[in-house]
């Protein structure tokens, strides 16, 4: 059965190549052309696969496609992958254009090859292959080609979720990419993230008087060196694969209008990386004492903040099912037991895992470490996607079949 299913991947390669290429050709930068053009795109490719579908999304550009492939039992799983693409940066830095999706060297290149267009689509044809060779479903498959994701999320997995279009799968795979150098990995825990915006009020004057103003810029610069140096990090290790609080201030910074103007306000960001136990009241209370503190040598400084949406961290232990699972599909694939890998960034699974669909953070094609994500350049290996649609196959079929 496998055999089978993996020749049928192995024939079809240039069709997984074909329909790679036809997404990456089209745009959809986020902010910017958004997902409804590629999301049409890959319907019509759904189309003449014969996969039934649905389009949604909470606004008219702003489309996901949901795919399933119906079992008779409940459970399955559930592949999560997003079609929206970063910006490209200089154009002029790409050796080949950006959206031209080139194959060069056995790899194809593109913004959205490797992150994540091709995990798109190598889900797809893994669902292809087991269809195709006979194989009967006991659960249900699930694929989730979904908007926002380089934005938050909000417009994609976390809007279908709370709209009632997550699946009662028993496990799911965001297929961001987790190939090193060739070898596959799996990535099972991030951090969360919370950002926050930190605005400052002061008094204008002219710059020849300053006595008569209150700089807003330097107030806000005494509480960032103060958040700095004083906030308490939390240094515990839950899990080796789990990357360390952190928190960085005046990431963005933003004051004055002119040289000689004293200036009378100023905005800062600060993010913080969220690991279990953190929460958002004691977080408050930890800055709140520092602004305090600076305020009692400094009262003139007036400084508030406002706390962005809380993406708590993704955590998937060792001995889960889904990283066995996915553990066993790698070894029967590529005749090795795959690394656990650390990943600072976050990732659709924390909208998943929260709502007890215990997903890994990236378990999906596209080199971490030569792939070039966000980059110029950006490029995904043609045997990888090749690998990965075997994988994501031997997945459904020890889960589903």
């Amino acid at each position: 059965m496998y055999e089978k299913v993996f020749s049928l991947i192995d024939s079809r390669v240039d069709q997984l190549i074909a329909d790679t290429q036809e997404l990456v050709r089209t745009p959809s930068i986020n902010p910017g052309q958004f997902e409804k053009e590629v999301a049409e795109v890959f319907s019509r490719q759904l189309n003449r696969d014969g996969l039934r579908h649905e389009l949604v999304g909470p606004e008219p550009m702003r489309s996901s496609v949901l795919v399933e492939m119906s079992g008779d039992a409940e459970g399955g799983l559930l592949f999560n992958g997003h079609l929206d693409v970063v910006p490209t940066g200089d154009e002029s830095k790409w050796t080949s254009p950006p959206f031209a999706a080139d194959v060069r060297d056995g790899r194809l290149y593109g913004r959205g090859s490797t992150d994540m267009k091709g995990a798109v689509c190598a889900f797809k044809h893994a669902m292809l292959a087991v269809r195709d060779a006979g194989v009967p479903l006991k659960k249900s498959v699930w694929l989730h080609a979904v908007a926002d994701e380089e934005c938050g999320g909000r417009m994609g997995t976390a809007w279908i979720a709370d709209n009632g279009h997550l699946p009662e799968a028993d496990m799911g795979i965001v297929g961001e990419c987790s190939t090193y150098k060739g070898e596959i990995a799996i990535v099972r825990a991030c951090t969360g993230i919370v950002q926050l915006k930190f605005e400052s009020r002061g008094k204008a004057s002219h710059a020849a008087k300053p006595h008569e103003g209150n700089n807003a810029v330097i107030n806000m610069c005494r509480v960032m060196i103060a958040l700095q140096d004083k906030y308490e990090r939390d240094e515990t290790v839950y899990d080796e694969m789990l990357p360390p609080n952190t928190i960085s201030p005046a990431t963005t910074i933003k004051g004055g209008v002119k040289t000689n103007v004293i200036p009378d306000y100023c905005e800062a960001e600060v993010d913080i990386r969220v690991v279990p136990n953190m929460t958002p009241e004691n977080v408050r209370a930890k800055i709140d004492a520092i602004i305090e503190g600076v305020r009692k040598e400094h009262p003139e400084v007036n400084v508030t903040y406002t706390m962005g949406h809380w993406d708590p961290e993704t955590l998937v232990s060792a001995d889960a099912p889904v990283i066995k699972e996915a553990e066993k599909a790698v070894e029967r694939v590529m005749g090795y037991t795959p690394k656990h890998m650390k990943r600072s960034g976050t990732t659709d699974a924390r909208f998943l895992t929260t709502r007890g669909l215990p997903s890994p953070v990236a378990f999906g094609p596209g080199d971490v470490l030569i792939g070039k994500m966000h980059d110029v350049d950006e490029s995904v290996g043609v045997q990888d996607l090749v690998n990965w649609s075997k994988v994501y196959a031997a997945m459904i079929l020890s889960v589903c079949s």
